[in-house]
């Protein structure tokens, strides 16, 4: 009896182990989730200020002109030029006084590395200790660790894509599949173990230019080098299109196939369900994934819901107000070019203004009494352009916010991956990749492979499953820190 009970004892406790094994594991996998979450909204802050302080320096950019062509006509004037001029350079340092300052930010024009520089948090390295093995596998990943909005700051620092304004959505697909069909042989280059590792150190000392030289010659031989730098451009080009205020551009790009040219209707699920499982992502990447589009859905419901019911309310309105809306929405996203609003709500009213105005005109050169409109109907009229004024500048306020909070997304969901596995995601999608749906897709199948691992031996089996089938090409962390370094400081016209 006193042994029967011990086995039973010792049964129970085995279960209860197993199952708090399990309990901790998804503790540990909401821990990740939750700690994803907050970076995610930490930059989307981050993004907001940087934003915020590009377009205080524009502003002041333009005041620093005004007063040196100011300064300029007040030559002309010797007995007021010295009152005027001081006056003037007190209210500009009195402006500047309250200006956000950001040390990694005062050159943000120039070259390629006073841009990079510019988007570049001040004080913090490209790579953690390299002792540690979970600091290792961050750095591997496109996003820099400790920074997931870098490149989307290095791209807005960027000069717009020269055919930003012009190009078309069959050009853009044309370009895509061109870039596919290299992504893909590059691909094989590293399947295959061609230039797979690490290139071997030279020789240190004073042959430091003599290296750089060498390095950047044999740039084009280095398949990692090269996908970092084709999908480098194409973004460029993608947050250009965004920027220029052509988003039904990359609408029907995104709905078109790179090889036919064909377009569809709607996304094909299963095949980015089998694109995932190609990729191989490791479970870190996956919890990210979701703790990122769970940022994603909770920040955009609220605008998605508020461009609806402006849609709505503005289909109702005469088709020279909506078109009016369609035109102004065509600017820049963020105003960071060009310093305008997206949308020129004077235009718009006073169209509207205009054709009551000659209606009611008539045919007659003389207004009598009676053609005039009673005080009430015209405070009416006026009443109802200023509403749609107003509706159509909240509509221009939500685009903005539409393609900043996608852009943002887009880059913490794709800064997640490292450079073989998008570049892989690129290929087996042939279509362009719908950030949206590649994390809803993954949350999906996250949310199904929790329900099915409820109990701890399935998820043991699991677990060796994964371990089975989760091996990677991996690239050396100090390749992948000498390829970013080398990225990071170039200007876009050097690729």
């Amino acid at each position: 009896m006193p042994r029967k009970d011990s086995a039973k004892e010792l049964r129970e406790l085995q279960a209860e182990v197993q199952q708090r094994l399990s309990q901790v594991s998804l503790l540990q996998q909401e821990q990740r989730e939750l700690r994803m979450q907050h970076d995610a909204l930490v930059s989307f802050v981050d993004l907001l200020g940087w934003l915020r302080d590009q377009l205080t320096k524009a502003k002041a950019s333009d005041e620093q002109q005004q007063e040196q062509q100011e300064q300029q006509q007040q030559k002309q004037q010797p007995s007021l030029a010295s009152l005027l001029g001081n006056t003037s350079e007190l209210l500009l340092l009195d402006q500047l006084r309250y200006l956000p300052y950001s040390g990694g930010d005062s050159h943000a024009t120039g070259s390629g590395s006073a841009a990079a520089a510019a988007a570049k948090p001040k004080g913090r390295g490209l790579q953690d200790d390299e002792d540690e093995e979970a600091a290792s596998n961050l750095e591997r990943r496109i996003a820099p660790p400790g920074d997931l909005m870098y490149w989307l700051r290095w791209f807005l620092a960027q000069p717009l894509h020269p055919e930003a304004h012009t190009i078309t959505a069959e050009q853009l697909t044309q370009r895509y599949a061109k870039s596919l069909r290299e992504l893909s042989m590059l691909l094989h280059q590293v399947d295959n173990g061609s230039s797979g590792h690490s290139p071997a150190p030279r020789t240190n000392g004073t042959n430091a230019p003599a290296e750089q030289e060498a390095d950047s010659a044999d740039a084009v031989a280095d398949p990692y080098e090269r996908m970092g730098r084709i999908l480098l451009q194409h973004s460029h080009m993608m947050v250009s299109v965004i920027l220029a205020g052509r988003n039904h551009v990359l609408s029907a790009f995104c709905l078109a196939n790179p090889e036919t040219g064909k377009s569809r209707t709607e996304h094909d699920m299963e095949r980015y369900n089998w694109a995932l499982q190609q990729i191989k992502l490791s479970q870190e990447q996956v919890a990210d994934t979701v703790g990122v589009t769970k940022v994603f859905q909770r920040i955009y419901a609220p605008v998605a819901a508020q461009l609806r019911e402006l849609q709505i309310e503005l289909s109702l309105q005469p088709a020279g107000t909506t078109a009016g809306a369609g035109a102004g929405a065509s600017s820049n996203a963020f105003g960071i070019y060009g310093g305008r609003s997206m949308v020129d709500t004077s235009s718009s009213s006073g169209g509207s203004g205009g054709s009551g105005g000659s209606g009611g005109s008539g045919g007659s050169s003389r207004v009598t009494e009676a053609e005039v409109q009673p005080p009430s109907s015209m405070l009416k009229h006026l009443t109802e352009s200023d509403a749609k004024a107003q509706k159509l500048a909240r509509l221009s306020v939500l685009l903005q916010k539409d393609a900043m909070i996608k852009m943002g997304v887009g880059q913490l969901l794709g800064g997640v991956l490292e450079v073989p596995q998008l570049a892989r995601l690129m290929v087996l999608l042939a279509y362009p990749v719908n950030w949206t749906t590649y994390g809803l897709t993954i949350s999906e199948m996250h949310k199904q492979q929790m329900l099915e691992l409820d109990h701890p031996q399935q998820q043991q089996q699991h677990g060796l499953r994964y371990v089975k089938r989760h091996q990677p090409t991996v690239f050396s962390k100090k390749r992948v820190s000498l390829v970013r370094k080398k990225l990071e400081v170039c200007n876009i016209s050097e690729l």
